[in-house]
């Protein structure tokens, strides 16, 4: 009887913690997605033989025109550490949530390959097909 309390108890945690990164609000997933990068070396040597790299960042400023869009981001640790993110123009929609998470100062992922192309992942979108240009 003790033994399918004990299955039962380690099937719950497991069950847990497959479905409680999903359920975590925005912050406290990036915090998770970061925290399971660096302490997993599988996930570690798999970003690394791909060229991967996950930063987290703030948007500093959004500037949409027709020419292209542009976006400034800093790294959270360090608000020195700008980048400026230049694409294609965004859609209306995109470009509402990139200002939104601008004005709220929303912690959002930086994933970039070493070609220099980079996608900016937020709470409910993704910017991507960006170009990481000099740094600001």
């Amino acid at each position: 009887m003790h033994d399918g309390f004990v299955v039962a108890g380690v099937l719950g945690g497991v069950l847990g913690l497959a479905v409680l990164p999903v359920l975590l609000p925005w912050p406290s997933k990036v915090r998770w997605i970061l925290a399971v990068e660096a302490a997993n070396p599988l996930i570690a040597a798999t970003n690394a033989r791909r060229d991967l790299h996950v930063s987290p960042v703030v948007l500093v400023s959004v500037d949409n025109g027709a020419d292209g869009l542009a976006v400034v981001v800093e790294d959270s640790g360090d608000p020195h550490h700008r980048h400026e993110l230049v694409g294609p123009p965004a859609a209306p929609g995109l470009q509402a949530r990139l200002e939104g998470w601008c004005h709220a100062r929303t912690p959002l992922l930086l994933v970039g390959d070493g070609r220099h192309q980079v996608a900016l992942h937020g709470p409910d979108a993704a910017a991507r097909g960006l170009r990481d240009g000099e740094r600001v």
